[in-house]
């Protein structure tokens, strides 16, 4: 047995590794090891700094997050006849300008309504125009701005006749409020929206509270008036006559569904990968027995047909950890949510298939991970947040079935044509190139068997 291992198959006797019988295949390998890491880590930088980008500048990005300002308490002041003078209004606005000009590279993107803007919205319960509240809800959910700020019409007269009159029914929230749609991407609303409107909206109705309890003091001329402004509503409307409400339209509140409209985009890409190559071990041994039609029909269909019971065992695993698919489109919602698996998986999957048919399996874990990177850069941070390079995730696969899902489970806007005509056009596109590189390398394999035959004969 010793004398037997000896020897190599090629009948010549084993040398150890530093021998010099190989002194050429160590250079050999030496030089494939190095292209190799210089490879790795040329793309390993490329990739990491394409997915670290989409994180970077964030801060500095957060000006795209728009927030309208209807200030309908001047408004209301400079329309009304015998209105008090606005303070609320006014020290909001200031403190939005004083957080724009103190920070110009951070903060968000405040928009002051015009004039114009204003007139359209009801000042009275029994005015004219559209219903202030109704409008901002529009706003929010139609994913035209991503925040509103309401300074109510009747906000600076209601705090005066609460403070005038001893009311004891006053509520200082109803000064102002604030709109806006967690469940869009619930990490810009929480990290920056949130935070950053809420600084500007204290800082406003924390001002106006100093100058109301000024303006009212410097009126109070005999000590039975200052007892009624102190007294007031217990206190509130001289203490802290302006407060604010916050409205979450569209709350994030169902934990379990991170996972489908966030990680779980991970795993659909990879999933949607193991189908490639099982599917070419079994598919290359019996391929070229096939005519050309045949070969290029199974190419396609198969992986479709994988496909789309996979995107069903996906589907399932959400609805099995109760997943609420019902909150806009009803009991078709989950249905939508796994034809949308299906259509992205097959966008994603084609491509894969068109990419192990030309780089092989050496060269596709490359592609895999770009891949992965390109889609997933774009798909949890909000796009708004990123630089604009990264526009380009609005055309991705992974993006649309995150927003899709967002959709169908939370409520958020319905994009859903775009969402699945994207995925479309990959499909096509995918298709297309899948069966051009299949058709050439038959064309190719079909040339070199005429060849073989015709040397033999």
């Amino acid at each position: 047995m010793g004398v037997f291992r000896a020897w190599a198959e090629d009948g010549t006797r084993r040398q150890p590794a530093f021998s010099s019988h190989f002194v050429q295949e160590r250079k050999a390998i030496i030089r494939m090891v190095f292209i190799a890491f210089a490879l790795v880590s040329l793309i390993g930088i490329a990739l990491q700094s394409w997915y670290f980008g989409a994180y970077f500048r964030q801060t500095e990005n957060a000006y795209r997050l728009t927030v309208r300002v209807l200030d309908l308490d001047s408004r209301y002041a400079d329309t009304i006849t015998g209105a008090p003078d606005a303070i609320l209004g006014p020290a909001v606005r200031t403190a939005v300008s004083r957080a724009v000009s103190s920070s110009p590279k951070f903060h968000l993107g405040f928009q002051v309504a015009d004039d114009y803007e204003l007139s359209q919205l009801k000042l009275t319960e029994g005015g004219q125009g559209v219903n202030a509240t109704d409008y901002a809800r529009q706003l929010v959910t139609s994913q035209t701005v991503w925040g509103v700020i309401i300074i109510h019409a009747n906000a600076t007269v209601l705090a005066t006749e609460a403070a005038q009159t001893g009311s004891t029914g006053y509520d200082p929230r109803g000064a102002i409020a604030f709109f806006y749609e967690e469940a869009r991407n619930f990490y810009g609303t929480n990290q920056y929206l949130v935070t950053y409107s809420d600084i500007v909206i204290r800082s406003g109705t924390q001002e106006a509270n100093i100058q109301f309890a000024q303006n009212l003091l410097n009126q109070a001329v005999n000590a039975g008036s200052i007892t009624t402004l102190t007294t007031a509503s217990n206190g509130k409307a001289l203490a802290s006559p302006f407060g604010f409400s916050t409205f979450n339209l569209r709350p994030f509140d169902q934990i379990v569904a991170e996972a489908p409209t966030t990680a779980g985009a991970i795993y659909l890409i990879i999933f949607t990968f193991l189908i490639s190559p099982i599917w070419k071990e079994a598919f290359t041994p019996f391929s070229n027995k096939l005519t050309k039609s045949s070969e290029l029909i199974l190419k396609i269909a198969v992986p479709i047909f994988a496909y789309f019971w996979l995107s069903l065992m996906y589907s399932l695993v959400s609805l099995a950890f109760l997943v609420d698919f019902t909150r806009k489109y009803g009991h078709v919602g989950f249905f939508l949510y796994w034809l949308m698996n299906w259509t992205t998986m097959t966008s994603l999957g084609l491509i894969m298939e068109s990419a192990l048919a030309v780089l092989g399996p050496l060269g596709m874990p490359f592609f895999l991970i770009g891949w992965v990177i390109i889609n997933v850069s774009v798909a949890f941070v909000s796009i708004s947040d990123q630089d604009h390079f990264y526009a380009y995730g609005f055309i991705m696969p992974v993006w649309n079935s995150v927003d899709a899902g967002k959709s169908i489970i939370f409520g958020t806007k319905n994009h859903l044509a775009q969402n699945f005509l994207v995925c479309l056009g990959w499909i096509i596109a995918g298709a297309i190139i899948l069966m051009s590189i299949t058709a050439y390398q038959r064309s190719k394999s079909d040339k070199e068997e005429m060849k073989q035959q015709s040397e033999k004969k």
